[in-house]
């Protein structure tokens, strides 16, 4: 049938095959109808490669190695547009990302390494069109930082290295169009606490930001940046107080589905939420408001389970008394960091400041 259908036809079903995807199964579920399509004739593998190239996958040498075997590289290398590395023990970053001869085009790039595996970020210099990096487990030694000019998103989760190697990093000379921040359960290597965030992230960087994003034990609530509307900074909460009294709500918070798996666990964290927002101060009407951002399956097991009910109601009651704004969310679309509903407040907010600077 698709001998009948003319290339353009036949390139918008082949696209719907070619989403992105972002597990190995997902991957393969990409990759494998794609190889099909290859086979079936000149004109559809003519049509088809470009698709199945443009997102790369490596996880093992033999896969890597793969890579400069392939006379195929060589011309369809260019249409690669995503790349991920899943780094080992017997997979080096460091040849993982020595590609970039052969993935020119590269702009979306995930590296996870094995943990405390060390990894150079100048080594991603030679990825000319690199937009958003996704850095996971891996260890930043000192010494070797990038210049990333084009890059708009960066997500640094799990990672080892100094507060000051990571601030320097962070100079908006190194990241001129950095506009989305994601730092999470980053250590420092010189100590054994969280690297907090208003240490790495210069003051100059904060203009240009859209948003940023972190987890609660990397950011003190009370603190200017997580009270910031320029940028906003959503803080995954409840806020973290292992002992002692509770800490205050930050000005963005969200409350991710696994807090909320069943009755118990759904019940702890609205008593959390409960009492870090007594702390919140009641706000003038002009103030700006503080937000919380809620999964929908909340709603749902409160419908289920009468124990939480209540809580629920309490808790929005408290809210509505401290005029904390709630958005409720749908799970996060596949590949996706930021809630939906997160990203389109912040581009008010960004609006806003650009009426008020008019």
């Amino acid at each position: 049938m698709a001998a009948n259908l003319p290339d353009d036809v036949v390139l918008l079903i082949l696209e719907q095959l070619a989403h992105p995807a972002h597990t190995p199964e997902s991957y393969r579920d990409r990759q494998n109808p794609l190889r099909n399509v290859c086979l079936a004739s000149r004109r559809l593998r003519h049509l088809a490669r470009p698709l199945l190239w443009r997102q790369v996958a490596v996880r093992s040498p033999r896969h890597l190695n793969c890579l400069p075997a392939s006379l195929l590289a060589v011309v369809l290398g260019r249409h690669t547009r995503s790349y991920t590395v899943v780094g080992s023990v017997i997979l080096d970053l460091a040849d993982a990302v020595g590609v970039s001869d052969l993935l020119p085009e590269v702009v979306d790039l995930h590296l996870t390494s094995a943990p405390l595996v060390s990894f150079k970020l100048c080594l991603l210099e030679p990825f000319a069109h690199l937009r958003r990096l996704h850095l996971g487990l891996a260890h930043l030694p000192r010494d070797a930082l990038a210049t990333l000019p084009v890059l708009e998103e960066l997500c640094v989760r799990q990672i080892w290295c100094t507060t000051r190697e990571l601030h320097a990093q962070l100079l908006p000379a190194r990241v001129p169009r950095l506009r989305e921040l994601h730092l999470v359960q980053v250590k420092d290597m010189t100590s054994p606490t969280t690297v907090q965030l208003a240490d790495v992230v210069p003051p100059d960087l904060l203009p240009q930001l859209d948003l940023v994003q972190t987890d609660s034990a990397s950011i003190d609530p009370t603190s200017d940046l997580a009270q910031s509307l320029a940028p906003p900074v959503l803080v995954f909460g409840p806020p973290a107080a292992a002992t002692g009294p509770p800490r205050p709500l930050p000005r963005h918070s969200i409350s991710q589905p696994a807090r909320f798996k069943d009755a118990r666990t759904a019940t702890d964290t609205l008593a959390k939420l409960a009492a870090s927002t007594r702390l919140v101060p009641i706000r003038h009407m002009r103030d700006p408001p503080y937000l919380v951002l809620l999964p929908l399956a909340l709603r749902t097991l409160a419908a289920a389970e009468p124990s939480v009910a209540p809580h629920l109601a309490a808790l929005e009651a408290l809210f509505a008394e401290k005029r904390v704004v709630v958005e409720w969310t749908e799970d996060l679309p596949e590949g996706e960091l930021v809630s939906p509903e997160f990203r389109r407040h912040a581009r008010e907010l960004r609006a806003a400041r650009a009426l008020e600077g008019e």
